[in-house]
C-alpha cells in the first residue's frame, strides 16, 4: 500500500469515526429527551392516580352520607305516622 493510499484510508476512517461519534451524541440526546418525557408522564400518571383515589374516597363518603340520610328520613317518616 502506498503512503497516499494509507493516508486516504486513515482520513476515511477518521471521518467515519467522527460520523459515528456525532450519531452517538444525537442518540444520547434523543435518549435523554425521551427519558425525561417518560419521567414527566410517570409523574402525571402518579398525580392522576392520587386524584382518582381521592375522588373514590369522596364518592364513598358521599354514598355513606346519602345512605345515612335516607335511613334517617325513613326513621323520621315512621315516627310521624
Amino acid at each position: 500500500m502506498k503512503k497516499e493510499e494509507y493516508e486516504t484510508s486513515i482520513e476515511d476512517l477518521l471521518e467515519e469515526v467522527t460520523n459515528i461519534e456525532q450519531t452517538s451524541q444525537e442518540i444520547e440526546i434523543e435518549y435523554a429527551t425521551e427519558k425525561q418525557r417518560i419521567e414527566t408522564l410517570e409523574e402525571a400518571i402518579s398525580s392522576l392516580e392520587a386524584k382518582l383515589q381521592k375522588l373514590k374516597n369522596e364518592t364513598a363518603e358521599i354514598e355513606k352520607t346519602i345512605e345515612s340520610n335516607e335511613t334517617e328520613k325513613s326513621r323520621n317518616k315512621n315516627k310521624i305516622h
